[in-house]
């Protein structure tokens, strides 16, 4: 099995490095997150609002990746096929609403595994930007719910942008590095489209 995987569907041909990026986390910003880990597709529940954003920003020129922490298949809790129906679920989804993703990466380590993959590691931007030509992360807003994912954009100078979730807790230093914070996904996708 390979830990450091990506999914596509319907993937876009060869990317110009002028286009337009936005990087999301997935659990606390497109969907619910949960403690227990999401194992079904019906254990995955958009948070609402999440889904037409994505496809408000396909429609203002926004490119799409998906940058997660999965450690649910590394840990043993669910198999590869049940992650992949998961996932499938989530574009299906996604789509009927109009958006597109144009990949997600996803990384299957453990927290204690020391890959270079799992965020804050840059592994998976990495592959993403060699991918999609991806010259700078400069522009590119960084969007999370967790410590890892503003650390994540620091990491690339990416802009730092936070979901709030009273689940997780940001270290004050990681918190002053935030350009800007939102209750949803739908609050940024107004806010970077107006």
């Amino acid at each position: 099995m390979r830990l450091a995987y990506t999914l596509t569907k319907n993937l876009t041909p060869k990317l110009r490095t002028k286009d337009k990026w936005v990087v999301l986390d997935r659990d606390g910003v497109i969907n619910y997150d949960t403690k227990h880990y999401i194992k079904t597709p019906s254990e995955w529940i958009p948070i609402p609002g999440a889904l037409p954003s994505i496809a408000k920003l396909n429609k203002t020129g926004h490119k799409i990746i998906v940058i997660s922490n999965q450690s649910v298949v590394g840990r043993g809790l669910i198999t590869m096929d049940a992650f992949n129906q998961i996932h499938n679920y989530m574009i299906d989804q996604i789509q009927s609403y109009g958006g597109e993703i144009e990949k997600a990466y996803y990384c299957f380590h453990g927290p204690d595994e020391k890959c270079l993959c799992r965020k804050p590691n840059v592994g998976l931007l990495e592959n993403a930007a060699s991918e999609f030509s991806i010259q700078s992360f400069v522009d590119v807003p960084v969007v999370g719910d967790k410590q890892s994912d503003i650390e994540l954009a620091l990491n690339v100078n990416a802009i730092p942008i936070y979901i709030k979730n009273p689940m997780y807790s940001i270290n004050k230093s990681i918190k002053d590095q935030i350009q800007k914070s939102y209750i949803t996904l739908e609050d940024f996708a107004h806010d970077w489209t107006s």
